[in-house]
Protein backbone atom coordinates (compact mmCIF):
# COMPACT_ATOMS: atom_id res chain seq x y z
CA UNK A 1 0.00 0.00 0.00
CA UNK A 2 1.43 3.20 -0.95
CA UNK A 3 1.88 6.07 1.66
CA UNK A 4 -0.99 8.54 2.61
CA UNK A 5 -0.73 11.59 0.20
CA UNK A 6 1.19 14.46 1.90
CA UNK A 7 2.74 11.92 4.47
CA UNK A 8 6.42 12.52 2.71
CA UNK A 9 6.04 15.92 1.54
CA UNK A 10 5.09 17.30 5.23
CA UNK A 11 8.78 15.58 6.41
CA UNK A 12 11.92 18.13 6.71
CA UNK A 13 13.92 16.87 3.28
CA UNK A 14 16.72 19.22 3.65
CA UNK A 15 17.73 22.52 5.52
CA UNK A 16 19.02 25.57 3.29
CA UNK A 17 20.07 29.51 3.77
CA UNK A 18 17.07 31.87 3.92
CA UNK A 19 17.60 33.88 0.91
CA UNK A 20 18.28 30.53 -0.95
CA UNK A 21 21.86 32.41 -1.97
CA UNK A 22 25.41 30.42 -1.25
CA UNK A 23 26.41 30.95 2.07
CA UNK A 24 29.02 33.70 2.20
CA UNK A 25 32.56 32.81 2.96
CA UNK A 26 34.18 33.28 6.23
CA UNK A 27 37.68 32.69 5.45
CA UNK A 28 39.28 29.59 5.56
CA UNK A 29 38.17 26.10 7.57
CA UNK A 30 40.57 25.62 10.45
CA UNK A 31 41.99 22.24 11.51
CA UNK A 32 40.50 19.78 12.35
CA UNK A 33 37.58 20.51 11.10
CA UNK A 34 38.99 21.03 7.68
CA UNK A 35 40.31 17.81 7.38
CA UNK A 36 37.29 16.01 8.72
CA UNK A 37 35.40 17.94 5.37
CA UNK A 38 37.50 16.68 2.87
CA UNK A 39 37.70 13.17 4.51
CA UNK A 40 33.34 13.39 3.68
CA UNK A 41 33.77 15.23 0.41
CA UNK A 42 36.19 12.52 -0.75
CA UNK A 43 34.46 9.53 0.67
CA UNK A 44 31.50 10.70 -1.40
CA UNK A 45 33.39 10.95 -4.47
CA UNK A 46 34.05 7.69 -4.24
CA UNK A 47 30.99 6.81 -3.70
CA UNK A 48 29.77 8.91 -6.68
CA UNK A 49 32.18 6.45 -8.50
CA UNK A 50 31.22 3.69 -7.01
CA UNK A 51 27.84 4.00 -7.58
CA UNK A 52 28.15 5.05 -11.29
CA UNK A 53 29.54 1.71 -11.81
CA UNK A 54 27.87 -0.61 -10.22
CA UNK A 55 24.40 0.34 -9.77
CA UNK A 56 21.42 -1.91 -11.27
CA UNK A 57 19.10 -1.62 -13.80
CA UNK A 58 15.21 -1.90 -12.98
CA UNK A 59 13.84 -3.94 -15.96
CA UNK A 60 10.28 -4.60 -14.37
CA UNK A 61 7.62 -2.47 -15.14
CA UNK A 62 3.72 -2.77 -14.55
CA UNK A 63 1.23 -0.77 -16.62
CA UNK A 64 -0.94 -0.10 -13.59
CA UNK A 65 0.45 1.79 -10.55
CA UNK A 66 1.35 -0.56 -7.29
CA UNK A 67 2.71 0.50 -4.52
CA UNK A 68 6.37 -0.26 -4.85
CA UNK A 69 6.09 2.29 -8.10
CA UNK A 70 3.83 4.60 -5.64
CA UNK A 71 6.01 4.86 -2.76
CA UNK A 72 9.15 4.97 -5.56
CA UNK A 73 7.25 7.70 -7.52
CA UNK A 74 6.76 10.16 -4.05
CA UNK A 75 10.27 9.00 -3.09
CA UNK A 76 12.13 10.31 -6.17
CA UNK A 77 10.07 13.65 -6.79
CA UNK A 78 11.21 14.49 -3.22
CA UNK A 79 14.92 13.52 -3.59
CA UNK A 80 14.65 14.75 -6.82
CA UNK A 81 13.98 18.53 -5.88
CA UNK A 82 16.02 18.14 -2.39
CA UNK A 83 19.21 18.08 -4.83
CA UNK A 84 17.93 20.10 -7.43
CA UNK A 85 17.25 23.56 -5.64
CA UNK A 86 20.99 23.46 -4.14
CA UNK A 87 22.41 22.95 -7.25
CA UNK A 88 20.86 25.25 -8.86
CA UNK A 89 22.42 27.95 -6.57
CA UNK A 90 25.54 26.47 -7.05
CA UNK A 91 25.60 26.89 -10.86
CA UNK A 92 24.65 30.06 -10.33
CA UNK A 93 27.80 30.44 -7.95
CA UNK A 94 30.27 29.31 -10.46
CA UNK A 95 28.64 31.49 -13.70
CA UNK A 96 28.79 34.53 -11.10
CA UNK A 97 32.78 33.36 -10.13
CA UNK A 98 33.34 32.92 -14.21
CA UNK A 99 32.23 36.48 -14.90
CA UNK A 100 34.11 37.70 -11.99
CA UNK A 101 37.21 36.27 -13.18
CA UNK A 102 37.07 37.70 -16.75
CA UNK A 103 36.26 41.01 -15.25
CA UNK A 104 39.78 40.34 -13.85
CA UNK A 105 41.45 39.22 -17.00
CA UNK A 106 41.48 35.67 -15.33
CA UNK A 107 40.62 33.67 -18.81
CA UNK A 108 41.70 30.45 -17.54
CA UNK A 109 39.76 30.66 -14.03
CA UNK A 110 36.79 31.62 -16.02
CA UNK A 111 36.69 28.63 -18.06
CA UNK A 112 37.27 26.38 -15.34
CA UNK A 113 34.01 28.04 -13.57
CA UNK A 114 31.65 27.71 -16.22
CA UNK A 115 32.76 24.42 -17.35
CA UNK A 116 31.76 23.59 -13.81
CA UNK A 117 28.23 25.54 -14.02
CA UNK A 118 28.20 23.56 -17.81
CA UNK A 119 28.54 19.92 -15.61
CA UNK A 120 25.78 21.77 -12.99
CA UNK A 121 23.32 22.69 -15.78
CA UNK A 122 23.48 19.42 -17.53
CA UNK A 123 22.98 18.01 -14.16
CA UNK A 124 19.46 19.79 -13.21
CA UNK A 125 17.99 18.33 -16.39
CA UNK A 126 19.17 14.64 -15.50
CA UNK A 127 17.15 15.44 -12.15
CA UNK A 128 14.36 16.64 -13.97
CA UNK A 129 14.60 12.61 -15.57
CA UNK A 130 15.54 10.81 -12.58
CA UNK A 131 12.97 12.45 -10.30
CA UNK A 132 10.25 10.59 -13.01
CA UNK A 133 11.89 7.38 -13.28
CA UNK A 134 9.13 5.50 -11.86
CA UNK A 135 6.17 3.28 -13.77
CA UNK A 136 3.86 4.03 -15.04
CA UNK A 137 4.98 7.82 -14.49
CA UNK A 138 2.16 9.58 -16.22
CA UNK A 139 -0.42 7.83 -13.81
CA UNK A 140 1.44 8.26 -10.46
CA UNK A 141 2.35 11.51 -11.68
CA UNK A 142 -0.88 13.02 -12.05
CA UNK A 143 -2.58 11.08 -9.31
CA UNK A 144 -0.43 10.95 -6.57
CA UNK A 145 1.75 14.67 -7.09
CA UNK A 146 0.54 17.03 -9.88
CA UNK A 147 -3.26 16.59 -8.37
CA UNK A 148 -2.09 17.65 -5.25
CA UNK A 149 0.14 20.92 -5.88
CA UNK A 150 -1.27 24.45 -5.71
CA UNK A 151 -2.76 25.91 -8.47
CA UNK A 152 -0.10 27.51 -10.48
CA UNK A 153 2.76 25.42 -8.87
CA UNK A 154 6.25 25.95 -10.86
CA UNK A 155 9.66 26.24 -10.46
CA UNK A 156 9.43 30.21 -10.62
CA UNK A 157 8.96 29.91 -7.47
CA UNK A 158 12.46 28.41 -6.11
CA UNK A 159 14.32 30.80 -4.02
CA UNK A 160 17.30 29.42 -5.18
CA UNK A 161 16.15 30.19 -9.07
CA UNK A 162 15.25 33.88 -8.25
CA UNK A 163 18.11 34.71 -6.17
CA UNK A 164 21.23 32.79 -7.17
CA UNK A 165 20.80 31.39 -10.86
CA UNK A 166 19.63 34.15 -12.42
CA UNK A 167 21.74 36.81 -11.19
CA UNK A 168 24.49 34.37 -12.42
CA UNK A 169 22.80 34.34 -15.86
CA UNK A 170 22.55 37.73 -15.87
CA UNK A 171 26.46 38.04 -14.98
CA UNK A 172 27.30 35.45 -17.46
CA UNK A 173 25.55 37.65 -20.19
CA UNK A 174 27.56 40.73 -19.64
CA UNK A 175 30.50 39.13 -18.97
CA UNK A 176 30.46 37.10 -22.11
CA UNK A 177 28.24 39.39 -24.44
CA UNK A 178 26.63 37.33 -27.63
CA UNK A 179 27.38 40.26 -29.64
CA UNK A 180 31.67 39.70 -28.65
CA UNK A 181 33.90 38.82 -31.90
CA UNK A 182 36.88 37.66 -28.86
CA UNK A 183 37.19 33.36 -30.07
CA UNK A 184 37.58 32.41 -26.41
CA UNK A 185 34.25 34.50 -25.51
CA UNK A 186 32.76 32.75 -28.25
CA UNK A 187 33.84 29.54 -27.36
CA UNK A 188 32.53 29.67 -23.81
CA UNK A 189 29.35 30.86 -24.85
CA UNK A 190 29.04 27.57 -26.80
CA UNK A 191 30.02 24.98 -23.71
CA UNK A 192 26.94 27.32 -22.01
CA UNK A 193 24.77 27.63 -24.79
CA UNK A 194 25.27 23.58 -25.44
CA UNK A 195 24.85 22.92 -21.31
CA UNK A 196 21.61 25.20 -21.99
CA UNK A 197 19.65 23.07 -24.45
CA UNK A 198 20.83 19.83 -22.99
CA UNK A 199 18.79 21.23 -19.65
CA UNK A 200 16.03 21.90 -22.13
CA UNK A 201 15.51 19.03 -24.15
CA UNK A 202 15.77 16.92 -20.66
CA UNK A 203 12.88 19.05 -19.35
CA UNK A 204 11.17 18.21 -22.37
CA UNK A 205 11.68 14.53 -22.02
CA UNK A 206 10.34 15.07 -18.07
CA UNK A 207 7.59 16.76 -19.15
CA UNK A 208 6.34 14.42 -22.27
CA UNK A 209 6.83 11.40 -19.40
CA UNK A 210 4.62 13.31 -16.67
CA UNK A 211 1.90 14.94 -18.30
CA UNK A 212 2.08 13.56 -22.15
CA UNK A 213 -0.50 14.58 -24.57
CA UNK A 214 -1.41 12.38 -27.66
CA UNK A 215 -1.18 14.76 -30.91
CA UNK A 216 -4.28 14.30 -32.87
CA UNK A 217 -3.74 15.60 -36.45
CA UNK A 218 -3.96 14.06 -39.96
CA UNK A 219 0.04 14.29 -40.56
CA UNK A 220 2.79 11.69 -39.76
CA UNK A 221 2.23 12.71 -36.12
CA UNK A 222 -0.73 11.50 -35.12
CA UNK A 223 -0.68 9.49 -32.04
CA UNK A 224 2.98 10.84 -31.08
CA UNK A 225 3.26 12.51 -27.63
CA UNK A 226 3.90 15.41 -26.58
CA UNK A 227 4.25 17.65 -23.66
CA UNK A 228 1.27 18.74 -22.00
CA UNK A 229 0.13 21.94 -20.23
CA UNK A 230 2.30 23.00 -17.04
CA UNK A 231 0.43 23.84 -13.79
CA UNK A 232 1.52 27.42 -14.45
CA UNK A 233 0.20 27.53 -18.21
CA UNK A 234 -3.07 26.03 -16.78
CA UNK A 235 -3.15 28.62 -14.43
CA UNK A 236 -2.70 31.62 -17.16
CA UNK A 237 -5.54 29.44 -19.38
CA UNK A 238 -7.92 30.35 -16.02
CA UNK A 239 -7.20 33.53 -15.02
CA UNK A 240 -5.58 35.54 -17.85
CA UNK A 241 -2.58 35.96 -15.56
CA UNK A 242 0.69 34.78 -14.44
CA UNK A 243 0.80 33.60 -10.96
CA UNK A 244 2.60 35.52 -8.13
CA UNK A 245 6.01 35.06 -7.29
CA UNK A 246 6.67 36.41 -4.33
CA UNK A 247 7.53 35.55 -0.63
CA UNK A 248 4.17 33.61 -0.17
CA UNK A 249 5.19 31.53 -3.31
CA UNK A 250 8.54 30.70 -1.84
CA UNK A 251 7.24 29.77 1.40
CA UNK A 252 4.76 27.89 -0.28
CA UNK A 253 7.34 25.69 -2.55
CA UNK A 254 9.51 25.30 1.04
CA UNK A 255 6.48 23.57 2.66
CA UNK A 256 5.54 21.72 -0.15
CA UNK A 257 9.28 19.93 -0.92
CA UNK A 258 10.09 20.06 3.22
CA UNK A 259 12.52 22.29 2.82
CA UNK A 260 13.35 24.15 5.95
CA UNK A 261 15.09 27.41 6.23
CA UNK A 262 18.19 28.86 7.73
CA UNK A 263 18.86 32.28 8.74
CA UNK A 264 22.72 31.93 8.89
CA UNK A 265 23.98 28.45 7.66
CA UNK A 266 27.88 28.26 7.38
CA UNK A 267 29.50 26.76 4.30
CA UNK A 268 30.56 23.96 6.25
CA UNK A 269 26.77 23.26 7.53
CA UNK A 270 25.64 23.80 3.87
CA UNK A 271 28.12 21.22 2.47
CA UNK A 272 26.59 18.84 5.20
CA UNK A 273 23.15 19.42 4.33
CA UNK A 274 23.56 19.41 0.51
CA UNK A 275 25.99 16.15 0.93
CA UNK A 276 23.15 14.61 2.98
CA UNK A 277 20.62 14.65 0.04
CA UNK A 278 23.05 13.38 -2.58
CA UNK A 279 23.98 10.67 -0.06
CA UNK A 280 20.15 9.35 -0.48
CA UNK A 281 20.01 10.12 -4.01
CA UNK A 282 23.01 7.38 -4.99
CA UNK A 283 21.59 5.19 -2.21
CA UNK A 284 18.30 5.19 -4.50
CA UNK A 285 20.67 4.52 -7.36
CA UNK A 286 22.46 2.14 -6.07
CA UNK A 287 19.36 -0.48 -6.02
CA UNK A 288 18.26 0.32 -9.02
CA UNK A 289 17.46 2.70 -11.98
CA UNK A 290 15.81 3.24 -15.50
CA UNK A 291 17.59 6.06 -16.98
CA UNK A 292 19.41 6.27 -19.94
CA UNK A 293 22.98 5.93 -19.67
CA UNK A 294 23.81 8.98 -20.59
CA UNK A 295 21.64 10.75 -18.34
CA UNK A 296 22.92 8.67 -15.33
CA UNK A 297 26.60 9.81 -16.82
CA UNK A 298 25.76 13.73 -16.26
CA UNK A 299 24.05 13.33 -13.06
CA UNK A 300 26.66 11.57 -11.72
CA UNK A 301 29.53 13.80 -13.40
CA UNK A 302 27.28 16.76 -11.80
CA UNK A 303 27.98 15.20 -8.56
CA UNK A 304 31.44 15.51 -9.14
CA UNK A 305 31.19 18.85 -10.52
CA UNK A 306 29.44 19.48 -6.89
CA UNK A 307 31.90 18.19 -4.79
CA UNK A 308 34.90 20.11 -6.64
CA UNK A 309 33.13 23.07 -5.74
CA UNK A 310 32.58 22.38 -1.69
CA UNK A 311 36.20 20.80 -1.63
CA UNK A 312 37.59 24.32 -3.05
CA UNK A 313 35.52 26.06 -0.45
CA UNK A 314 37.50 24.37 2.09
CA UNK A 315 40.83 26.23 1.42
CA UNK A 316 44.08 25.41 0.72
CA UNK A 317 44.91 21.46 0.81
CA UNK A 318 47.76 20.59 3.01
CA UNK A 319 49.58 17.93 2.48
CA UNK A 320 48.45 15.87 4.88
CA UNK A 321 45.22 16.08 3.31
CA UNK A 322 44.25 12.72 1.08
CA UNK A 323 43.44 14.89 -1.18
CA UNK A 324 47.04 16.12 -1.64
CA UNK A 325 48.16 13.55 -3.93
CA UNK A 326 45.61 13.69 -6.33
CA UNK A 327 46.29 17.34 -6.24
CA UNK A 328 49.64 16.37 -7.36
CA UNK A 329 48.80 13.85 -10.24
CA UNK A 330 46.52 15.52 -11.60
CA UNK A 331 46.22 19.06 -13.67
CA UNK A 332 43.50 21.78 -12.61
CA UNK A 333 41.30 22.13 -16.01
CA UNK A 334 42.57 24.72 -18.26
CA UNK A 335 41.80 25.48 -22.05
CA UNK A 336 42.80 22.11 -23.38
CA UNK A 337 40.11 20.03 -21.63
CA UNK A 338 37.49 21.95 -24.77
CA UNK A 339 38.22 20.41 -27.52
CA UNK A 340 39.52 22.46 -30.55
CA UNK A 341 37.32 20.76 -33.28
CA UNK A 342 34.51 22.88 -31.48
CA UNK A 343 33.16 25.62 -33.21
CA UNK A 344 31.75 28.97 -31.63
CA UNK A 345 28.14 27.83 -31.24
CA UNK A 346 28.71 24.14 -32.15
CA UNK A 347 27.15 22.29 -28.98
CA UNK A 348 29.95 20.03 -27.49
CA UNK A 349 29.14 16.87 -26.54
CA UNK A 350 28.83 16.03 -22.99
CA UNK A 351 31.58 13.24 -22.51
CA UNK A 352 34.23 16.26 -23.53
CA UNK A 353 32.29 18.18 -20.47
CA UNK A 354 33.22 14.96 -18.12
CA UNK A 355 36.91 14.54 -18.03
CA UNK A 356 38.18 16.85 -15.70
CA UNK A 357 40.12 15.26 -13.34
CA UNK A 358 38.63 15.32 -9.71
CA UNK A 359 40.72 18.43 -8.19
CA UNK A 360 39.65 21.52 -9.87
CA UNK A 361 41.20 22.11 -6.52
CA UNK A 362 43.47 24.65 -7.58
CA UNK A 363 44.30 27.80 -5.23
CA UNK A 364 42.71 30.40 -7.73
CA UNK A 365 39.19 28.68 -7.09
CA UNK A 366 39.57 29.35 -3.32
CA UNK A 367 37.38 32.73 -3.68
Amino acid sequence: MSPPNGYHRRAKIITLPDGGLIPPAAGAIDDPEQGILLSQISCLWNAVATVAGTSQRRMCAASHPTGAESHLGDKRWRLSHGLFIPMMAIAGHALSNSAKAMREGRQSLALDWLVLGARLRRGLGSLFLYGTDFEPCSVIYRGQIRNHMPPGFTGYQIRERQNAFQPGVEAFKEAFPKCSSDPFIQRIRSIWIAAELRYHELHEKCMVRAVPKVVDGPDRSRGAATKGESLRAEYYRQHHEMPRVDEAAFGELDQWFGIERHPVLTRAEYVYEVSDIMEQVLADLLVGHRLEPAVAEELFDSMKAVLIVFANWAGPIPDTSPFSAKCAENQPPNLRNVPDSVEPGQPESASSLTELPFPALHANLYE
